[in-house]
């Protein structure tokens, strides 16, 4: 996704976690040198 590009910051990564409701968020951001944006979702809905 990056290969071809320089990072100007570090990976951002978060993860979070509500136990009461079974809902777990981890998120990475990246910034590069490239004029356009490009973004990336996945959901899982597993009960």
């Amino acid at each position: 996704m990056d290969r071809n590009k320089n990072p100007i910051t570090k990976v951002i990564h978060i993860e979070d976690s509500i136990p009461e409701n079974g809902i777990n968020v981890e998120l990475s951001m990246h910034w590069n040198d490239s004029y356009y944006e490009n973004m990336l979702c996945f959901t899982n809905n597993i009960r």
